[in-house]
């Protein structure tokens, strides 16, 4: 049992040390859809997120990611 959680705890370690905030984008979406675009609605960016910081904007759509359509 002590094995498991010294695992667990030091995998978390090293996980918060190489990536200290994971998968945090920092926006509130709702599905968009109208007869020619499908995507998502951007409702919220918050204040500090990596959003805000590259230029989303609230009422921004996005219909696709690195060139794939959603």
């Amino acid at each position: 049992m002590r094995k498991i959680l010294f695992y667990t705890l030091f995998f978390c370690y090293i996980t918060n040390i190489k990536a200290s905030n994971p998968g945090y984008l920092g926006i509130s979406i709702h599905n968009y859809e109208n007869a020619s675009l499908v995507g998502v609605l951007v409702v919220n960016v918050f204040d500090e997120s990596a959003a805000k910081q590259y230029g989303l904007k609230e009422n921004d759509i996005i219909s696709s990611i690195n060139g794939k359509n959603y």
